[in-house]
């Protein structure tokens, strides 16, 4: 039997009172691991999930909008995260109050906020944030309402939103919103109509959407979830099937790498929630399976680090009961694997997850069964320094034949020399140096295992670097 999740997802009017039946358990605390560390900071002056963050030019923060939890009350407020001071403080709030609406920088350092749902009610409307002076003003409404959608700054500089759920149905429509004139234009309509999907611009200037959910209104009110993809060509304005994923996945998200591929991670299907993730190749327009994450999840977030590897924090696990996830894993481009990371503070989806100029990540609000959170954390991911000597424990702990061990130690020590003089070069040649050791070791005092992992580690210390 499929899950209705819809209510959940679409909160159109709906307190958290069905959610909370629903959460019999509340998950226990999870421990923390090796590698990135979270440490709490300023929490928000409200709680809010469903909402959306921005970051601004100035290196602040925008908050807007979001759900509040109490029957269909959404909210209008904004906040701003100072990085420097680690604090938020209040900034004007919106003409309309707004959940699962989408906010866009554009080019002139405006912040355009589209759509959403505000209680029952899904919106046309839309609005401007203006950095500096701190105040909302209307722009041009969209033709249809809608919520749930994706919105993508083009590199024309205009924005191409598409599909989402409207006032009783699920959209295929597409418009686009152009600046210098505040108005919305209708483009070539998606050829699925969908909503909670992703959207991705592509280094091509395409822009790559997956998955999401279909629900027939004229039936038995039943989800779908979608496995196909497509593509938005700018100059045309037509959307044109691409291969689909391996899996129908909504709730999923999808992170552009250094690469150019895109990752897609994690999501639900009808029956489930997944672990599993896959690759978008843009020269062969086909996926790839690549590893799995360590926990199934859904609803969590995916921030792109500066050492190419991608940050997936929190969500939900709908079996047995709902569960809110404080897990948190790095997924590595160059080996196509997941680590765990240290867990959040505190359980939480539908949240927030913002990379700061600092090369922090924010996280902030969401869903923790029964709250609606203010609080916010911040990851720093490992330093090198740390690293090194993570991996100088791991050769201890093969207990290799004297001569190989001391020959890897000797190049992991001038490593870590080097990192602390600051030689990033030296390092990242004694780097060199280890690896090429280790398998000139593979088979005479290493196992292919003992290499392989050594291998992975020393991956992991290269992104880190840089190198």
């Amino acid at each position: 039997m499929k899950r209705l999740r819809t209510l959940l997802y679409v909160p159109l009017g709906l307190s958290l009172t069905l959610v909370l039946a629903m959460a019999l358990l509340r998950p226990a605390p999870v421990a923390h691991a090796s590698g990135g560390a979270w440490s709490t900071t300023d929490a928000m002056s409200a709680s809010r999930y469903s909402f959306t963050a921005t970051l601004l030019p100035s290196g602040k923060v925008l908050v807007v909008g979001g759900g509040t939890g109490v029957g269909s009350v959404d909210r209008a407020t904004a906040e701003l995260y100072d990085p420097s001071a680690g604090s938020w403080s209040p900034t004007g709030s919106m003409n309309v109050a707004r959940a699962n609406h989408t906010a866009t920088l554009l080019p002139n350092g405006k912040v355009l906020v589209a759509g959403g749902s505000s209680g029952p009610t899904s919106l046309a409307s839309a609005e401007l944030y203006d950095p500096s002076t701190g105040t909302w003003s209307l722009t041009g409404s969209m033709s249809m309402a809608r919520h749930a959608h994706t919105a993508t700054l083009l590199p024309n500089g205009k924005v191409v939103v598409g599909g989402g759920f409207g006032a009783s149905s699920t959209l295929a429509s597409a418009e686009l919103y152009d600046p210098s004139t505040g108005t919305w234009s209708t483009t070539g309509s998606l050829r699925a109509a969908r909503y909670f999907h992703t959207a991705t611009l592509l280094p091509n200037g395409a822009v790559l959407v997956a998955g999401g959910l279909y629900l027939d209104t004229g039936g038995p009110f039943i989800e779908q979830h979608l496995a196909s993809a497509e593509l938005y060509d700018l100059r045309t304005g037509v959307w044109s099937t691409t291969g689909a994923m391996s899996m129908a996945r909504a709730g999923h998200t999808a992170t552009l790498l250094s690469n150019g591929k895109t990752l897609v991670a994690g999501g639900a299907t009808s029956s489930d929630d997944q672990a599993s993730a896959e690759l978008y190749n843009p020269s062969t327009g086909t996926w790839s399976v690549t590893g799995a994450m360590s926990v199934a999840r859904e609803q969590h977030t995916a921030t792109l680090l500066p050492n190419g590897e991608v940050l997936v924090v929190g969500g939900s696990n709908w079996l047995p009961s709902i569960t809110s996830l404080a897990s948190a894993e790095l997924y590595d481009p160059s080996t196509g694997t997941w680590s765990v990371t240290s867990s959040l503070r505190e359980a939480r989806w539908t949240h927030t997850a913002t990379l700061l100029p600092n090369g922090k990540a924010l996280v902030a609000g969401g869903l923790n069964i029964p709250d609606v959170l203010a609080s916010a954390e911040l990851y720093t991911p490992p330093d090198a320094t740390s690293q090194i000597s993570n991996v100088i424990n791991v050769v201890e702990s093969l207990s290799l034949a004297p001569g190989a061990q001391t020959s890897l130690d000797a190049k992991l020590q001038a490593a870590l020399t080097a990192v602390q003089a600051g030689n990033t070069t030296a390092a990242c040649n004694d780097l060199v140096a280890f690896t090429n050791e280790v398998r000139a070791q593979t088979g005479h005092g290493l196992t292919t295992t003992q290499a392989s992992e050594l291998l992975d580690e020393a991956s992991r210390l290269e992104a880190v670097l840089g190198c």
